[in-house]
């Protein structure tokens, strides 16, 4: 009662997550502090997508053949990683599911994809085809982190879920009744000749970093 009180219901269930069950379980101020860190990196994520969403309308059909090559690669990561996470969510392995999610959010998203997508997003025309194929991808990378935290992040998500629904445009009356195998996207131009672009950018960005 005294952490929920303190830092909220979502934190618990986080740290309960972000146990390994196998080992002993411990928990204090300094494991506390972490988990929040996890919890804002994570929530954060969300921040930068939807706040990027405000104009969009999802039109598969004329987006989805107009992609970026570097979006198209993170729908593919994204893909792969869902069918990684179901996996240990159906193994009862929540622990490495929610590292799985939080790696993503951290290293794939906040210090690569949302750092290299700004530019696209703030001074691009509204309508060119750079932003709306950033904003197409941002839409996707939203609602399959929803579908990865709702069992984790319950309450979290089903708030955003619900104060979002004008952005995600979803019939359904909650998180918790999304289609969990349903992939709106594909990635048929995804060519395996490019499959090392995005670590390779990676690379580039992090040699410019350091300058």
């Amino acid at each position: 009662n005294e952490i929920i009180n303190k830092y909220g219901a979502d934190i618990l269930r986080l740290w309960v997550s972000n146990a390994d069950y196998t080992k002993d379980i411990q928990i204090s101020t300094e494991i506390l502090k972490r988990i929040i860190d996890i919890y804002r990196k994570i929530r954060n994520s969300f921040r930068f997508i939807l706040s990027n969403l405000f104009d969009f309308t999802n039109t598969r059909k004329l987006y989805n053949k107009k992609l970026l090559y570097i979006d198209v690669i993170l729908l593919k990561k994204i893909k792969k990683l869902h069918k990684k996470i179901s996996t240990y969510y159906k193994n009862y392995k929540i622990y490495q599911a929610q590292k799985e999610i939080y790696n993503f959010c951290n290293i794939d998203l906040s210090n690569f994809y949302f750092d290299i997508t700004k530019d696209r997003l703030y001074t691009c025309n509204k309508n060119s085809t750079q932003r709306k194929s950033a904003q197409y991808v941002l839409y996707y990378t939203g609602l399959f982190l929803l579908k990865w935290i709702a069992p984790i992040l319950s309450f979290t998500a089903e708030e955003i879920f619900t104060t979002q629904k004008s952005i995600f445009n979803i019939s359904e009356k909650t998180v918790f009744l999304l289609n969990w195998n349903s992939c709106y996207f594909n990635n048929n131009n995804y060519n395996n000749k490019k499959k090392d672009l995005w670590n390779n950018l990676k690379i580039i960005k992090a040699e410019i970093n350091k300058k």
